[in-house]
């Protein structure tokens, strides 16, 4: 027997609020944005690999 509930399961509503939100996150953000944000990770990362690189460079050697 089918129930007939006008209101639906929680999984819907978060489901529809989470859709809701993505598609107007995915309106309001602009290109510009994107690509800074990419620009700034890339940037970092590589900083980051360097450093890594030097500091593992003077652990190997003796400096005592």
């Amino acid at each position: 027997m089918l129930l007939m509930n006008p209101i639906p399961p929680p999984d819907h509503t978060k489901y529809s609020v989470i859709c809701g939100t993505m598609c107007g996150m995915y309106a309001s953000i602009q290109w510009q944005d994107i690509f800074s944000t990419v620009l700034l990770s890339l940037v970092g990362v590589l900083s980051s690999f360097c450093l890594s690189l030097l500091l593992q460079k003077f652990k190997n050697e003796d400096l005592f």
